[in-house]
């Protein structure tokens, strides 16, 4: 287990009372931190969140109700040169917004309150709203 993890824990009573939260076993003692759950449309869960890198990582559920075992990571946003990727956040269609900072240098001004820029993103599914 890494500094940040994510933890899953279940209901059954309308979020009344909770089960004894369990700790998602990624087998890595790296960060993981910020998690969405999606569903697509065949059934199948897709656990997304920020990896140690800071970056965009996802995981696809093996067996059917079990939270604590995932598959294979996959890399879906890499900061490549930006400075900063913002948390995740997954839309009811399965688009990925997220928030990239970057560094403009020292072209903007001439101290770094000026220095630093931030753009909303979306990566949108096929057949989103979004996938225009």
């Amino acid at each position: 287990m890494g500094g940040n993890d994510i933890f899953w824990s279940r209901s059954s009573d309308d979020g009344q009372s909770w089960s004894e939260p369990l700790p998602v076993n990624f087998n890595t003692t790296g960060d993981e931190d910020m998690p969405h759950i999606w569903q697509d449309g065949n059934g199948q869960y897709w656990l997304y969140y920020m990896d140690s890198d800071n970056e965009i990582s996802r995981r696809q559920q093996q067996t059917a109700d079990d939270w604590q075992n995932w598959g294979p990571a996959t890399k879906v946003i890499g900061k490549d040169n930006a400075f900063a990727i913002g948390e995740p956040s997954l839309t009811q269609w399965g688009d990925i917004v997220f928030a990239l900072v970057y560094d403009a240098g020292t072209g903007w001004g001439s101290d770094a309150t000026n220095r630093y820029d931030n753009d909303m993103w979306v990566l949108p599914r096929k057949g989103s709203p979004f996938d225009k």
